[in-house]
């Protein structure tokens, strides 16, 4: 059988099923890729899942976030589409230093997400203040995308209240060992009985820090 003349619905849901399979990213962005040589038209179909989710996790060297930064900005230049392509992004830093000073503009590429997450390595703190003014732009920024539905935040003390507060647009809502810098006259108990959200607050270690 000639697997190119397969409908684009049927591609769509092999597809998804090898994207959503359980196991190691890494195994299943390589099964991707092998599907995406078949065809163009599965070519078509299959870039779009390699690229639907993202991740970036800092290490103790500079050079090598820097390299990775560049990496993924360079692809994103040689394929446009990966700015539509990526729906969900997971960002994981190390406590007691600024972001890499080139990850707000990788951030800023990132414009149809429907799921975006800020963790803290190894259940240390990030400090919110300490990273610099275009990192935390770069998230409000994600935090009002019209696409974005689920925001997942763990590890971040003294978190603006307006970036998980104020987005109307979000369906979901995980936040974990976060204090919120609440100079903001809203309430917490808004943001939970506001429909059609739904607020996970993990081990209950959330708390609202006044300023």
């Amino acid at each position: 059988m000639n697997l190119s003349l397969l409908p684009t619905d049927v591609l769509e849901l092999v597809a998804a099923q090898v994207a959503d399979r359980d196991g190691a990213v890494a195994e299943i962005n390589d099964d991707l890729r092998a599907c995406r040589l078949v065809s163009r038209s599965f070519a078509f179909i299959f870039q779009r899942h390699i690229f639907h989710r993202g991740y970036f996790a800092d290490t103790v060297s500079s050079s090598q976030n820097d390299a990775s930064i560049e990496q993924l900005l360079a692809i994103i230049e040689t394929v446009p589409q990966v700015r539509i392509y990526a729906r969900s992004f997971t960002l994981t830093l190390s406590p007691g230093r600024m972001a890499p000073p080139r990850l707000p503009s990788l951030l800023d590429q990132l414009q149809n997400l429907t799921s975006f997450a800020i963790y803290c390595h190894d259940l240390h703190w990030l400090e919110w203040r300490l990273f610099q003014s275009d990192f935390r732009n770069s998230i409000d920024a994600i935090s009002k995308l019209p696409s974005l539905r689920h925001l997942s935040i763990s590890g971040v003390f003294g978190f603006p209240a307006s970036i998980i507060l104020e987005p109307l647009h979000l369906s979901k809502l995980e936040i974990s060992r976060l204090t919120i810098d609440h100079t903001m006259k809203i309430e917490l108990d808004e943001v939970i009985s506001r429909p059609p959200l739904h607020l996970t607050l993990c081990a209950m270690n959330a708390q609202m820090i006044e300023r």
